[in-house]
This record gives C-alpha cells, structure tokens and sequence, in this order.
C-alpha cells in the first residue's frame, strides 16, 4: 500500500480513528458542547466499530478520555453529555485514573460529587452555531 496509510504505518480506519479521538478529546477539554455534540452525530461515531472500547471512551496518545478532560476542567456540559452518550465514568486512564476521580481533584470544592440530575441539559437535536471559516 502506498500514500497516507503506508506513511503512517496504518490502515486509513485507524488514521480516521485517531484523528476522530484527537477531535473528540480536545473538544472535551476546551468545553466545546458544540463540537463534542457534532461528534457524537458524525456518520463516524454512528457506524459500527471493531473492538472493545467503543469509541467515546477511547483515549488519546495522552491515555487520556474526553470525560477525563472534561471533568478536569470542570465542564459540566460536555461531562453531561458524553455520560447521556453512555461515557464510561469508571473508565481508566493514566495511572489508572477514572474521570470520577479527575472531578474529586479538580473540580471547585462541593462540586466533585458529579451529580448530572443538577448539571445543564444539553439538547442533542438542536441544531449546531454556525461555523467560523
């Protein structure tokens, strides 16, 4: 095989696959509702996946989750919205650390119980802001 997949060393779903993951996770990390909620609509993120790990709780080069980042800094939207996409919120990472775990270390005290019943509702059907070119 030659071009993209030979250079990098992979097959194309698995380049298109780390690069989903690097959107989804920096999206999580800036607080980026909008992005996170495009990629959780994407035609990518529906289609079936091989593997165990489906794909909003794979990690990125960091071994770092986007519920990870987006309890780390405190982004109460996006950790709603990735559990009402099923997040795994026991999902390890580095060191073995959990996003439940990341919001008991960071997050503002009084805060680190997680409670998603208390936390905005972001309406997955409405429809995106207007893109920046």
């Amino acid at each position: 095989s030659s071009g993209i997949n030979a250079e990098y060393g992979g097959t194309r779903d698995a380049i298109n696959n780390d690069i989903y993951i690097y959107f989804l996770v920096t999206a999580a990390r800036e607080g980026r509702v909008d992005a996170v909620k495009q990629y959780l609509k994407s035609a990518y993120y529906n289609k079936r996946h091989r593997g165990a790990v489906p794909p909003i709780d794979r990690l990125d080069s960091d071994e770092v989750g986007a519920l990870h980042y987006a309890a780390r800094y405190n982004h109460q939207a996006v950790m709603q919205l990735l559990v009402d996409f099923n997040a795994n919120v026991n999902n390890p990472a580095q060191d073995d650390l959990t996003p439940l775990h990341y919001a008991a270390r960071y997050t503002p005290k009084g805060t680190a119980d997680m409670d998603f019943e208390e936390t905005t509702v972001v309406d997955i059907n409405a429809p995106l802001p207007p893109t920046k070119v």
